[in-house]
């Protein structure tokens, strides 16, 4: 079959279906003759794709197009990450709020930074992103208390992002008093203790506001135990 050139793997062409399907379907599924150049012409021509709708500039097209083939969502791209962690990381609210509308988004798929697994919303936590944070929490299934080591809270606060800080703590799903648990450290700590020991007033002030906040909760740590953010 004839192979598509770059230009044409365009995503207004595709939604006006200007692009021949049995085209677009030889794009999306090789099979197990395919050559490795083919293999790889395909990858290419997706990220291509998968790039249009990490930009939020074509919203409308890129919408029909991931509506006909929603596997495309959880893609990787060129650079190891999904449509939605590039979307993120390029602060394009409009686009993960585009991306967010398809359930088959795994929303709480992991991506390896600086030696971690990061969740999408501790990414748009700790960049600031609040209308990305907004759309991630408008999904009931994402995960906000979760995982111990990189709580979006707790990255929120260490990034000074107050907007962010504000929007999930007015979350119900989020524990005010859930301890972090740093990878390779002993102990754990609250939200409380942090803004504490960093001196935030602002942050603390948030924290001190919310009804459910415990003001005597303890540090987790052999060697320091039962102590609070005030003894700190």
């Amino acid at each position: 079959m004839e192979l598509l050139i770059p230009s044409m793997l365009d995503l207004e062409n595709i939604s006006r279906n200007q692009i021949r399907d049995e085209s677009l379907a030889w794009i999306l599924s090789p099979s197990n003759s395919s050559t490795e150049d083919e293999k790889k012409f395909r990858f290419e021509m997706i990220n291509q794709v998968m790039n249009y709708a990490a930009s939020g500039e074509h919203e409308e097209a890129s919408r029909q197009f991931l509506k006909t083939y929603p596997e495309l969502l959880n893609f990787k791209m060129e650079n190891g990450f999904s449509t939605l962690v590039n979307a993120i990381l390029s602060q394009k609210p409009k686009a993960v709020k585009l991306l967010l509308e398809f359930e088959e988004n795994a929303v709480n798929a992991t991506v390896k930074r600086h030696g971690v697994d990061i969740q999408p919303l501790v990414l748009a936590a700790s960049t600031g992103s609040v209308e990305a944070v907004r759309a991630l929490l408008s999904r009931q299934d994402v995960e906000v208390n979760s995982p111990p080591q990189c709580l979006p809270l707790f990255f929120a606060i260490d990034k000074g992002q107050h907007g962010v800080v504000e929007l999930l703590l007015k979350d119900p799903r989020t524990d005010v008093n859930i301890r972090s648990r740093p990878l390779n450290q002993q102990g754990a700590y609250s939200a409380l203790h942090q803004v504490a020991e960093k001196g935030l007033e602002k942050m603390a002030a948030l924290l001190l506001n919310h009804p459910d906040i415990d003001v005597n909760i303890e540090l987790e740590h052999p060697a320091v135990p039962r102590i609070t953010p005030l003894y700190i």
